[in-house]
């Protein structure tokens, strides 16, 4: 997986949560960005009251940066490759 400094400040705080965040949290935010991630862009924004407030934070800045335009579409095909490293790490550590 790549380092968050390769990320712009707005994903880089939101794949900190990956690390930072309690398990359950962390799947809860994992699964929104590989929603975002996805070709479809299916975010689902029902988990979004979900996560703890913190969570909540980075993942709004991060939804507002996505919506703005913020990944472009090799960003997008970035955040994917990276999102299916992570749930293959999650995966295989269970």
């Amino acid at each position: 997986m790549r380092s968050k400094t390769d990320w712009p400040p707005e994903a880089a705080g939101v794949l900190g949560l990956l690390e930072s965040q309690p398990p359950e949290a962390a799947m809860l935010v994992g699964c929104f960005l590989a929603a975002v991630a996805h070709p479809d862009h299916a975010a689902e924004l029902a988990m979004f009251d979900k996560l703890p407030s913190a969570a909540r934070m980075a993942v709004g800045r991060f939804f507002s940066f996505f919506l703005a335009g913020g990944l472009d579409d090799a960003g997008r095909e970035k955040l994917h490759s990276h999102m299916q490293a992570w749930f293959v790490c999650q995966r295989r550590f269970r």
